[in-house]
């Protein structure tokens, strides 16, 4: 982003005194906004935190109260718990930001592309192919959009610097977790669409 670039340079010209010659010298630069918060945001950003992160985590919440209502095993109530407590994880992680929000939302956009892939594979085993089939490959081609802008974005790689982006441990628990479940929503779909 151009805007970006133009206030790095006006901030390092005011804060580190800086004597480089620039293209850009800062005089009709706006105040250096911080990015690292969510009202200072890009629109398109705003969007896929919202749909990623925002619509993810309260489906978590509702998934774990159903689950919870419906008395179901303790098994699977602590899965659900602990992926709604780490989906409430992500929230913060992004607006902070902390190091794996970066990892946090670009494996959300994965997940959604697999999913979607699933669907579409459905789709066509069921013969319902403008009915369930163009829903998955919406939701391909729109992860796919955003997984590329987030690849190609300053913006990103500003909020989330690579040199401190990390994973941590109950990261890898939430992408082993979403993997079983993801088995266990293609096996039961492949199973319905063969009965």
């Amino acid at each position: 982003m151009a805007y970006i670039a133009q206030c790095q340079i006006c901030q390092e010209k005011i804060n580190k005194n800086c004597q480089k010659d620039q293209s850009y010298d800062g005089t009709t630069c706006p105040k250096f906004r911080d990015f690292n918060r969510f009202g200072h945001m890009s629109s398109v950003m705003k969007f896929i935190f919202a749909i990623y992160i925002g619509i993810a985590a309260a489906l978590s919440v509702l998934s774990f109260i159903y689950y919870y209502s419906s008395n179901m095993p303790k098994v699977t109530l602590i899965v659900q718990g602990f992926i709604m407590l780490y989906m409430i994880y992500a929230v913060i992680a992004f607006l902070k930001p902390l190091p794996d929000a970066a990892f946090i939302l670009k494996t959300l956009i994965i997940m959604s592309l697999i999913m979607g892939s699933l669907v579409i594979i459905v789709g066509f085993v069921l013969g319902q192919i403008l009915s369930i089939s163009l829903t998955g490959a919406f939701a391909v081609l729109f992860s796919v959009f955003c997984y590329m802008f987030l690849n190609r974005d300053d913006e990103f790689d500003y909020l989330f610097p690579k040199e401190k982006r990390k994973i941590y441990v109950w990261d890898y628990i939430f992408v082993a977790l979403q993997i079983i479940s993801i088995i266990i929503v293609g096996l039961a779909l492949l199973g319905l669409a063969l009965i």
